[in-house]
Order: structure tokens, then C-alpha cells, then sequence
């Protein structure tokens, strides 16, 4: 990985990389989920195919909260602004593309896409998830059906 945050960054919201982001907080982290998210359903991937896993409930809804407020902008951009917002999302500079165009079709529709979809985007913390595989799988995991998760108080 580069030493260079940006060039660092623009590697990391490329979704056709396979990366590992660990970094300290308020060093953007965030932006670079939203931005490879947004790239990803810009390339057609369907959202209900995606499983994002934080660690606290605030990183979750945080993550949430962004995506839904950037794809939100993209259907409200004048075509000159939206055209360089995913410039700089794509990381590209050649507007004239049929795929480029593709994308801007593509991103007026996405916010629609992320909140009608009937398979919604799933952001959740490694502990909800691994419940949700528990409550679902009670049987191949050889646990109880009913069972329930104990807080520290109960414990």
C-alpha cells in the first residue's frame, strides 16, 4: 500500500481491489466504506448482496446515515456537478464513455434503489450478525432454538 494517504485511500475504494482497511479514527476510514459502497452498486452489483460489518452500533449507523445522505446528493446534483463528483468517485476523467454515462443514469436512481429495495442493504455489527447466523441456523450451530443472549448484568 502507498505511503500516500490520497493515493492510499483511492486504492481502498476500488472494489475490483481486495484490501484491508485498519486505520486510526477520523482518518477516514468511513469515506473510503461509503466511497467503495457507492462504486460497487455503480457497477451493478445488486445491494442486497452486500453485507457491511462494523464494530459498535454508531459505526453501523453512521455508515448507514452517510451512504444514504451521498446517494441522496447524487439525485439532486445539477448534471455538470454530477458529472464531477463521479469524476472524482470513479476516479476517472473520460466523461464521454458509454459506461460513464451508464453511471450517471445509474447514480440519479441509487438513493430510489437503497430505499425500495426488497432486499435492503445490510450494515449491522459483528455481534448482531453472528446472532442473526445463530437465530437462524439454531440446529447446524447445536444450540437450543430458543436460546438468548446474556448481558453482562445477567451473567
Amino acid at each position: 500500500m502507498s505511503n500516500d494517504p490520497f493515493i492510499a485511500q483511492e486504492i481502498a475504494s476500488n472494489p475490483k481491489q481486495s484490501v484491508w482497511v485498519s486505520a486510526s479514527a477520523g482518518s477516514g476510514k468511513t469515506t473510503v466504506l461509503i466511497k467503495r459502497l457507492l462504486r460497487l452498486f455503480l457497477d451493478g452489483v445488486d445491494i442486497g448482496n452486500i453485507l457491511c460489518l462494523t464494530y459498535t452500533e454508531v459505526g453501523a449507523v453512521e455508515m448507514k446515515n452517510r451512504l444514504r445522505d451521498e446517494a441522496k446528493k447524487l439525485t439532486i446534483l445539477s448534471d455538470d456537478d454530477l458529472k464531477e463528483k463521479l469524476k472524482d468517485l470513479l476516479s476517472t476523467d473520460n466523461v464521454e464513455s458509454v459506461s460513464f454515462k451508464k453511471n450517471l443514469a445509474k447514480a440519479r436512481q441509487l438513493f430510489l434503489n437503497l430505499v425500495d429495495n426488497p432486499l435492503p442493504l445490510k450494515i449491522s455489527t459483528i455481534h448482531s450478525f453472528c446472532q442473526s447466523v445463530l437465530k437462524n441456523f439454531p440446529i447446524e450451530a447445536q444450540i437450543s432454538p430458543h436460546f438468548k443472549i446474556i448481558t453482562d448484568e445477567d451473567s
